[in-house]
């Protein structure tokens, strides 16, 4: 646990701000240590009566608190896309570490291992 906590990097974000985008490729796991995150799902552009108009909506999905973890799933799988937007409704401190880092302690650590093998 403590070399995983010394991987860890804090990274602060405002209100409204983007944190991870549809499409981002994503190599780290992030975990919520203060504020509050909305999940959106971004709606497909769509075209109304007038051929001009486009508009991007984002649909509210679920909200995340402190202490979760998002984007997990997407760094343990080939495909590292990811499929939603998560955006700060509060200021947040999330923390990340990249797969790389926890796929080499899990070398070193077999306990470790059998934990990220039933994620």
């Amino acid at each position: 646990i403590q070399e995983i906590v010394y991987l860890l990097r804090p990274k602060r974000y405002e209100a409204g701000q983007l944190i991870v985008q549809r499409g981002d490729e994503v190599d780290q796991i992030f975990l919520l240590k203060t504020g509050c995150i909305v999940v959106e799902v971004p709606e497909k552009n769509y075209e109304g009566i007038n051929e001009n108009f486009q508009q991007k909506e984002n649909i509210y999905f679920d909200w995340l608190n402190e202490g979760s973890c998002f984007c997990i799933y997407t760094g343990f799988n080939k495909d590292m896309y990811q499929l939603v937007n998560f955006r700060a409704s509060s200021t947040c401190i999330v923390e990340s570490i990249h797969v790389q880092d926890l796929k080499a302690l899990e070398k070193c650590n077999i306990e470790l291992s059998d934990i990220l093998k039933q994620m």
